[in-house]
């Protein structure tokens, strides 16, 4: 079953990738994902690429479309949008803010938000989420836009001073309204659990229902953090990966959120 489903899906974008290849011919300037968004042509970086032909699966862009009650959503690290656009086309996604630090990955980031007309739903923030609200150095791995890092072990040969905020400053910027869940979206490269214990600070925390992260095992103690958010109340819905080193991970909040 598992070889019928793998040519299926080779064979299915097979004409998606002749409409690339025309359209990086004819130098188009925006071009439709295997997701159903529009983007910003950017072929010579490997995450558009992604964004572009699938790679990350459908798992969390299905439950993003799939969600039945009102909610708001926070993509942090949010590269060149995707998962922010595909949350804002369910109706009913209030709002989401797409934290995105680097300057030319934010410049498509606020690009693809207008090819999609989704100004009224996305907010694109370009800081990062940290310990405090000061500037820090990332490394930038040149064509992969989502290799960026905050991670001290990431000697880049390219860098850039970027903006951050604390868990702190989160509260002034995000606004819980009447019985909204509160998703989130965590790709930072290793950062993840400085993320995580910033979010913990925040006076939305207990209002928080389902957290995705990308875990890396060669970056952070991937089973530490799995610990934490099941210590917090949450526990595992599916993972993209049969790989025990690096994979990403959806959580969700066994119980109810706090209206705090």
């Amino acid at each position: 079953m598992n070889i019928f489903r793998i040519i299926f899906q080779k064979l299915y974008k097979l004409p998606f990738k002749l409409y690339w290849f025309i359209c990086q011919l004819l130098n188009t300037k925006s071009l439709h994902s295997i997701y159903k968004i529009k983007l910003t042509p950017n072929f010579s970086d490997q995450t558009f690429r992604f964004c572009l032909k699938g790679t990350y699966g459908y798992q969390f862009s299905n439950f993003l479309n799939n969600q039945k009650l009102p909610f708001i959503f926070l993509d942090i690290g949010a590269n060149q949008g995707l998962f922010s656009l595909i949350a804002a086309r369910n109706p009913l996604c209030r709002k989401a803010w797409a934290f995105e630090p680097v300057k030319n990955t934010y410049g498509m980031l606020i690009k693809n938000i207008s090819l999609n007309k989704q100004f009224n739903k996305v907010q694109g923030i370009r800081c990062a989420i940290s310990r405090s609200n000061l500037d820090q150095v990332i490394g930038i791995t040149p064509n992969h836009s989502g290799g960026s890092s905050l991670m001290d072990d990431h000697h880049a040969s390219i860098t850039e001073t970027i903006h951050c905020i604390s868990g702190v400053d989160l509260n002034d910027i995000i606004e819980v309204i009447d019985d909204e869940q509160v998703l989130i979206k965590i790709d930072t490269e290793g950062y993840e659990p400085i993320v995580i214990a910033q979010l913990k600070l925040t006076h939305f925390w207990h209002r928080i229902t389902h957290i995705y992260i990308e875990i890396d095992a060669n970056r952070h103690a991937d089973q530490d953090v799995i610990k934490f958010l099941i210590c917090e109340g949450f526990c595992e819905v599916f993972r993209t990966s049969s790989a025990s080193d690096h994979f990403d991970i959806l959580m969700r909040r066994l119980t109810p959120p706090s209206h705090s």
